[in-house]
């Protein structure tokens, strides 16, 4: 029963994900090849976000670029980012501490070339003086200010139009350092170390009637309940993922504690039916200095650049990828300075600039042109993929 539950949930994530709307009707596509003449020298990946299908980068200029197709997509209008996340859709904190979104145009005629058509970037006037967002696959968005605030709002998008409820602050959070959004929750470290979960952003009420009619109710205000996370002391950073179930903490010690979901042993590696009530520790794990986390897997970089892997990394959600009950050091990485999970696949980027990709590539996320799975990390080109580095110059 609990296998069908999980599998009906990823395939409304996918629907969900294919029904993002339009920010804006007009698309800007922006191909590696002009970006290059905006700048006499290469960028350089300095921070990763996986998403559902795709991924993006933050480069050393400040600026974003979409990946997952054959060719990288700049995300035009959008300079000294501070701060960022995608899923398929993305926020972003700039320098002078406004957020601004955008996303890919799925339902538009050129999603079959090489480029990703990106709608213009949309800014979103009520955040002021912030440091970091974070948002999921169901539009939940969360964005941290200066002095501690964490802001809250949904977007609700559809083909036709882009709706967007006000931030609205979290009550009872103080001296927040840190946010990441899993699930239908926003996860919030405060500077004592300890952690906060807060659930009740849900746009609609669903229930049944007496006769088993479904009826949908849609929430105009949010009910937003905080809860501290018990077994989590001592937090000094938190895990990001796009498309998790499952939360990892970062202790003081620079050991790993999980918390949430555990039906694929995303936690630890052992399959577990119940949700743990407090957070556990990962074995095996020590001089971790940053965590992320996939929808069933986890990945976790060390001091000394080696990237560590456990859980179950999926294809499509269906077939069997890898199943990893202890956390296995990543063979072909190391020096790696920044990691990201997606929905089934894995991106780093080592301390050269190069940038590295594995796991599921049914919609080209690896971004190799052939679609199928890598079960190792292969080096992928940016700005330019190879195959047109090889072409002859006209």
């Amino acid at each position: 029963m609990k296998t069908h539950i999980h599998t009906m949930h990823l395939k409304k994530l996918l629907l969900i994900s294919a029904a993002v709307g339009l920010l804006s009707t007009s698309p800007i596509i922006v191909s590696s090849a002009q970006a290059a003449t905006e700048s006499s020298t290469s960028p350089q990946p300095v921070k990763l976000s996986a998403g559902l299908e795709s991924y993006s980068i933050l480069d050393n200029e400040g600026h974003i670029w979409i990946m997952g197709k054959r060719v990288p997509t700049k995300v035009k209008g959008l300079e000294k980012v501070s701060d960022f996340t995608f899923n398929d859709r993305g926020l972003a904190a700039l320098e002078d501490g406004t957020v601004w979104e955008w996303s890919y145009q799925y339902n538009s005629p050129e999603d079959t070339t090489w480029y990703f058509p990106v709608s213009s970037p949309v800014q979103i006037p009520q955040l002021k003086n912030i440091v970091k967002v974070a948002e999921n696959a169901q539009h939940l968005n969360a964005a941290l200010d200066k002095e501690g605030t964490v802001w809250v709002w949904n977007s609700k998008h559809s083909l036709e139009k882009r709706e967007e409820k006000a931030p609205v602050p979290i009550p009872g959070l103080k001296k927040v350092k840190d946010i990441t959004v899993f699930n239908d929750k926003v996860i919030a470290l405060q500077e004592d170390g300890t952690v906060f979960s807060s659930s009740g952003f849900e746009d609609y009420t669903y229930n049944f009637s007496a006769n088993w009619n479904l009826q949908i109710n849609e929430n105009t205000t949010y009910d937003i309940t905080t809860k501290q996370i018990p077994g989590l002391s001592d937090i000094i950073e938190l895990g990001k993922g796009t498309n998790t179930r499952h939360l990892l903490a970062l202790k003081k010690d620079r050991t790993v504690m999980a918390w949430g979901e555990n039906y694929y042993g995303q936690l630890t590696g052992k399959h577990g039916e119940a949700v743990p009530v407090e957070a556990i520790k990962v074995p095996g794990l020590s001089d971790i200095i940053s965590l992320t986390s996939g929808y069933t897997h986890s990945l976790a970089l060390k001091k000394d650049g080696s990237v560590w892997e456990w859980g179950y990394l999926t294809i499509n959600g269906i077939d069997d990828f890898k199943r990893l009950t202890t956390p296995v050091q990543v063979k072909g990485l190391d020096h790696i300075i920044a990691i990201s999970s997606g929905l089934g696949f894995n991106t780093a980027t080592r301390q050269d600039g190069t940038l590295w990709a594995w796991g599921a590539n049914n919609f080209g996320q690896v971004n190799d042109n052939i679609n199928t799975p890598q079960y190792s990390p292969v080096n992928v080109s940016f700005p330019k993929p190879a195959w047109m580095l090889s072409l002859p110059k006209k």
